[in-house]
């Protein structure tokens, strides 16, 4: 999208009348032929600020896609940047120590998104902590420390117009490969996450990972140590109420349960007061399946831990589902947690 302003003016002489327009271009979002995010504007502004032009965005070609890529200790006061670790889209070779980009939030900035178009950095420690690489983001609202796979994640935090967000990088190892594009968000604007929101999903179905989530591994601590945020959806008029169920063919690994299985038994889900430290919150959530539970067979619970997610609806608004998981990663039932990948659906009124 983009939006064109003319000026016109009659400026008249002794013999001719002249009919003069300027022509602005309102800086707004565009993709670049690159298919990345940056800013329409006039090609000598574009330059100016020290961005790179991508292709057009006017009808009358006299729009630039303007993207402002950032790498290391770079500054930045843009709209939208994409911060990229330096041998992008190549891996690091060398461990790089810190590698930083400092944003600083314009006016009527209230909220700064990180989206994770590629994010892989060394896994965490026995105990799920982030030691080796890992992202820290400060002066904003509370981000958790994260390091692993988290390509397609995101992140939103609250800012304050002014007030320098430090999005760091920490790498001591190599073939670490980042791509994150920062963008932020006005105070009035319909993409503002709710407070308290760390993840924020619009649409009416989605899929929602903790933290470093891989189904496909088979050992390791891939669960993140010391996590608390909330992931928000967005209500939707005709939809009353919310329903999660664990995504097909993945994993629910929060605190696993001691004991011996039959052959082909799965162990029945822990809900309620049983989960004292990993687990997730669903206000007013009502259990979907409880074929799984053993006697007796619990219907309403606002905890989820264990090796398996029953399902669950709940009709209260606004939508929220909140992560806990303690320090602790190495002892029995905590050894090998992956986290959570549920599938979410809005569902209609009656």
């Amino acid at each position: 999208m983009f939006t064109l302003h003319f000026r016109c003016d009659t400026l008249t002489s002794r013999d001719v009348n002249v009919f003069k327009c300027l022509v602005f271009v309102v800086p707004q979002r565009c993709t670049s032929s690159s298919g990345k995010t940056g800013i329409c504007r006039k090609s000598f502004d574009c330059a100016l600020r020290g961005g790179k032009a991508e292709g057009k965005c006017s009808f009358l070609n006299i729009g630039v896609c303007c993207l402002n890529d950032a790498s290391c200790n770079h500054r930045t006061s843009f709209q939208v940047t994409t911060f990229l670790n330096r041998n992008y889209p190549s891996v690091e070779t060398t461990a790089l120590g810190a590698c930083s980009l400092t944003v600083t939030p314009r006016s009527n900035t209230c909220q700064l998104r990180l989206d994770l178009h590629e994010f892989s950095l060394a896994q965490p420690n026995v105990e799920g902590v982030c030691v080796t690489d890992y992202l820290t983001v400060t002066g904003g609202s509370p981000v958790p420390r994260i390091c692993g796979e988290n390509a397609a994640q995101h992140i939103y935090l609250d800012v304050t117009a002014g007030t320098d967000v430090v999005v760091d990088v920490i790498m001591q190892s190599v073939n670490a490969q980042w791509n994150i594009k920062v963008t932020q968000i006005p105070c009035n604007s319909a993409d503002k996450a709710p407070t308290g929101c760390l993840q924020y999903f619009t649409t009416t179905t989605g899929t929602i990972s903790s933290f470093n989530f891989d189904s496909s591994a088979t050992t390791g601590t891939f669960q993140l140590s010391d996590q608390s945020y909330g992931v928000c959806i967005e209500p939707q008029s005709g939809f009353c109420s919310i329903t999660y169920t664990q995504t097909p063919g993945s994993e629910f690994s929060l605190t696993s349960v001691p004991g011996v299985l039959a052959p082909g038994l799965f162990p029945p889900p822990v809900v309620g007061g049983e989960c004292t430290t990993d687990y997730i919150i669903i206000p007013g959530a009502t259990i979907t399946d409880t074929s799984g539970f053993i006697p007796p067979v619990p219907t309403t619970t606002d905890r989820f831990c264990g090796l398996t997610f029953p399902g669950a609806t709940s009709s209260r608004q606004p939508y929220n589902l909140n992560f806990v998981t303690d320090g602790e990663e190495s002892t029995a039932g905590e050894i090998n947690n992956k986290g959570f990948q549920i599938d979410y659906t809005l569902n209609p009124c009656p």
